[in-house]
């Protein structure tokens, strides 16, 4: 079986989009395959293949040239180059792809007309992926067991590759069973199944067999200068599930856009795994699925990962301002360690504030780079929240824990939109925010003295405090029963939303030093507030529990979500309420609220639409709607 492990694991190294047929005449040979292929820059395909068996073979061998629809692309011949260990060697080059400008990656697949399902009829090849989940692939161990069946295998040896967070195992020789497939390293342990009922190697189609049916069996990732593929590396790739459709490129620090473009014909998310911390992308891949809306490029490395809505990257603004076309723009995206100097401040400012750190800090950048090595940084995306991931380096209570970003200008630390999972008892914050900067998890619980196990408000307001979206008056109280400032409120909603602070005055009334104005300014240039006729804005007036709700509501808009109601629905959700008529202008802002269970009655059948709101009031409504539009959990 040696012979078929190497024919397999030669066919797991082959990538898309065409299929070698060998048409070799006398053929009466049990196995056959190509080794070291490459992938040039010019679209050629350089070689070598190889028969075994004892079979008497001629001096060259010819290879039929296909498309996937069979459209025939030539024939070329192979020439024979040595014979090693019974295994003669064939050379063969100029198997042009017929694509364009390396516009799609080819897939080779092996053809054998003479195989019998015989032939392999008594053991099978084990093969497949497991994560790893952070552990060093370096001195894994992996061991498949069933029954009596024990084998052991050591990374390093010839059947172990190496795939970002997974190791690919393979096994010859093992009789049909159900193996526990377990990997090792250190303290580190993972396990999972493989069952194995009948030849998974061979798939018969047409009468004819073919060697693992690569789809895709993995990508090939170019670096530095292309020709000859001497700069090039392979990289084995998960085959996706048909239910997600995501396709996962295992590369270096460079993705071909050639593997790109292939990946995003079919499917409108494309999974990237770096090995490194920072990805460089090639923008001439992505043009054209960035035009289809919901498209997404996700990009993951050992520090975190990031999820990039193609929407959101506006290419011809970069290409413009670094005066380069699209073919010469490429994307830098790193997500990179902070500084030891950046940590400790860090971590000073966590404990400062009672909290502890859950993950690294990471500083999450974007560059465009055009001709000449000029960059541009991408430091906003409008509107769209960005998710991005950080790993926990411990279990955490997430109802105390919350993302953070840290400004290096301030030395602040600020609520991101973040939420948590946990999977293999590894838990996972995903922050969501449109701008780039260094982002962190702590954790804080925060609790009030001035407020009673038996008060309506407890628990959300300790909630938003340990989220750092809301803050006591003084270390240890919160006075739940005192008003809110409109100036106040604004305040919250943009730091509830994450918002990057925006300097300037607004409105007649704010004065540039007053605490309040840049937060002012930051929820007027994303249209959450809007002043009166007058010009001004009253920043120190009570806030009403109407123009709580309609801030809220425009929050949730500004952030994606649903506002949308319908007469009917505003009717329903107003139903009840004998003073809904008092909320005048707000009328649908309410109805909105009330529909998404962010805003109650004050009983009675009343909404009390006039009174001015407490700040037990505010944090209930802001605990409620970031929960609504998924901000948090």
């Amino acid at each position: 079986m040696a012979r078929k492990s190497l024919l397999v694991k030669v066919s797991r190294g082959l990538i898309a989009l065409m299929i070698i047929s060998l048409l070799v005449p006398v053929l009466a040979f049990a196995a056959g395959g190509f080794q070291g292929i490459t992938y040039n820059s010019d679209g050629t395909v350089t070689g070598t293949v190889y028969y075994d068996g004892g079979e008497t073979v001629a001096n060259s061998v010819y290879l039929d040239v296909t498309d996937l629809n069979g459209t025939s692309l030539g024939v070329v011949e192979a020439t024979y180059s040595n014979e090693e260990n019974g295994v003669r060697y064939y050379t063969f080059q100029n198997a042009s792809t017929g694509q364009v400008n390396n516009a799609t990656p080819i897939r080779i697949q092996e053809q054998v007309t003479s195989v019998t399902e015989e032939v392999y009829a008594q053991s099978h090849h084990v093969h497949g992926y497991i994560n790893l989940n952070g552990a060093a692939a370096a001195g894994t161990t992996v061991t498949a067991t069933s029954g009596n069946t024990v084998v052991t295998a050591t990374y390093g040896a010839t059947n172990f590759m190496a795939a970002g967070s997974q190791l690919h195992y393979s096994f010859d020789g093992l009789p049909s069973g159900t193996y526990s497939i377990t990997a090792t390293s250190g303290s580190y342990s993972s396990t999972t199944s493989h069952a194995v009922t009948e030849n998974v190697d061979i798939e018969k189609h047409n009468g004819i067999y073919y060697l693992v049916n690569a789809v895709p069996a993995l990508t090939l990732q170019t670096s530095g200068g292309g020709g000859g593929g001497g700069g090039g590396g392979y990289y084995p790739t998960p085959t996706p599930t048909p239910q997600d459709g995501v396709l996962n490129i295992t590369v270096g620090n460079e993705v071909a856009a050639n593997a790109l473009l292939a990946a995003f014909a079919d499917r409108d998310d494309v999974t990237v795994t770096v090995k490194g911390d920072f990805l460089e992308v090639p923008v001439s891949a992505l043009i054209e699925a960035a035009k289809r809306p919901g498209t997404s490029l996700t990009i993951i490395t050992d520090n975190g990962s990031y999820i990039l809505p193609l929407s959101a990257l506006n290419f011809s603004h970069f290409a413009t301002v670094l005066d380069t076309g699209m073919t010469d723009l490429t994307m830098i995206v790193r997500m990179e360690m902070v500084s030891n100097e950046a940590a400790t401040k860090i971590n000073t400012k966590a404990t400062s504030l009672g909290a502890k750190l859950l993950s690294d800090s990471i500083d999450f950048t974007i560059n465009f780079e055009g001709k000449d090595n000029k960059k541009s940084p991408l430091e906003s995306f409008g509107k769209t929240y960005v998710s991005r991931t950080l790993n926990l380096n411990e279990n955490a209570n997430t109802t105390h824990a919350t993302g953070a970003w840290y400004d290096p200008q301030t030395g602040d630390l600020a609520f991101v939109p973040s939420t948590f999972s946990t999977l293999n008892g590894k838990t996972t914050a995903t922050l969501k925010r449109n701008s780039n900067s260094i982002y962190t998890v702590v954790e804080l619980n925060k609790s009030f003295s001035d407020i009673p196990a038996s008060h309506w408000s407890k628990e959300e307001v300790e909630l938003l405090a340990s989220k750092l979206v809301i803050a006591g008056v003084t270390p240890n109280t919160f006075a739940p029963d005192a008003d809110v400032t409109r100036a106040e409120f604004a305040a919250l909603v943009v730091r509830s939303l994450g918002l990057s602070i925006t300097a300037g005055v607004s409105f007649d009334d704010v004065s540039a030093d007053a605490w309040y104005s840049e937060e002012v300014a930051t929820a007027t240039a994303a249209g959450l507030i809007v002043g009166y006729e007058d010009g001004t804005f009253r920043p120190n007036a009570k806030i009403s529990r109407a123009e709580l709700a309609s801030l809220v509501v425009r929050a949730m808009a500004y952030a994606g979500g649903d506002t949308s109601i319908t007469a009917a629905e505003q009717s329903n959700a107003l139903k009840g309420f004998t003073d809904s008529s008092e909320a005048a202008w707000a009328t649908k802002d309410l109805a909105v609220a009330i529909d998404a269970g962010i805003v109650y009655g004050v009983g009675n059948n009343k909404l009390a639409p006039s009174a001015t709101a407490t700040r037990a009031e505010a944090a209930a409504m802001l605990s409620r709607y970031l929960i609504e539009i998924g901000f948090m959990n």
